[in-house]
């Protein structure tokens, strides 16, 4: 079974840490970038299968919202499947018109695995260990310090 490359794109490398460590828990190889510049950057010297993009990758620099990123990335190589990630409802049935997958935040984590899986025809090459993703609990109330944010804390258990 050949390896599936994918190129996860999210502003928080802390979260990225987290999409990565699922989708290789799923038999993914999952590289990460943090801007929109690296994540053109990456595909120019690699070989991705698909890309996962996170909506909310924030404006730096000038540079591009992950939205925008994800329909760039579709119009530059329409050949690569695109899915964008957003907590934004009707971005989520928008991006549906634009890119080949689109999915809630709140959405389960199966979900997005299964999306990946069927759009680059990978299968199940064993069965993944349990991922637990936990928010910290000062962030779901309402704290917005710099260290609050950054923390989040996730198990791999086989």
């Amino acid at each position: 079974m050949t390896h599936v490359r994918l190129l996860c794109v999210e502003s928080d490398a802390g979260f990225g840490v987290l999409y990565q460590a699922l989708l290789r828990s799923h038999g993914f190889t999952v590289d990460l970038a943090t801007s929109s510049s690296s994540a053109f950057e990456f595909l120019h010297s690699s070989q991705t299968h698909a890309v996962l993009v996170a909506h909310d990758l924030e404006v730096r620099d000038k540079e591009i919202s992950g939205f925008e990123l994800a329909v760039e990335l579709k119009r530059r190589i329409p050949g690569l499947p695109v899915v964008v990630v957003s907590d934004c409802e009707s971005l989520v049935e928008e991006a549906r018109n634009f890119l080949d997958g689109a999915i809630a935040k709140s959405a389960p984590l199966d979900e997005l695995v299964e999306l990946m899986r069927s759009l680059t025809g990978r299968e199940a090459a064993r069965k993944p260990p349990f991922v637990h993703i936990m928010e910290n609990p000062a962030r779901l109330s309402g704290s917005t310090s710099k260290q609050s944010r950054q923390r989040a804390s996730f198990t791999v258990a086989s």
